[in-house]
C-alpha cells in the first residue's frame, strides 16, 4: 500500500454512494485501487479495496 494524505470520499455501493475514508492506494499504474474504510449501519468499520471513489465536498458532508 502507498500511504496517502486521508481524504473523505464516496464509493458506489449499488445505485447509492456511501461516505468513506480514503487511506492508501494500492495495485500498479494500470489499475491502481483505492483502500478505504467506512461504517456499516451496526457501528462496524469496514475496509474495502475498491477500483473508483469519488472525493467528497465539503457542501456534500452530512449535517450534525
Amino acid at each position: 500500500m502507498i500511504p496517502i494524505e486521508q481524504f473523505d470520499a464516496e464509493i458506489r455501493c449499488g445505485r447509492e454512494w456511501t461516505p468513506c475514508t480514503v487511506h492508501g492506494v494500492v495495485g500498479d499504474d494500470e489499475t491502481p485501487r483505492f483502500l478505504v474504510s467506512f461504517e456499516d449501519d451496526d457501528g462496524m468499520t469496514t475496509l474495502l479495496c475498491v477500483s473508483d471513489v469519488r472525493r467528497r465536498q465539503p457542501s456534500d458532508a452530512p449535517s450534525d
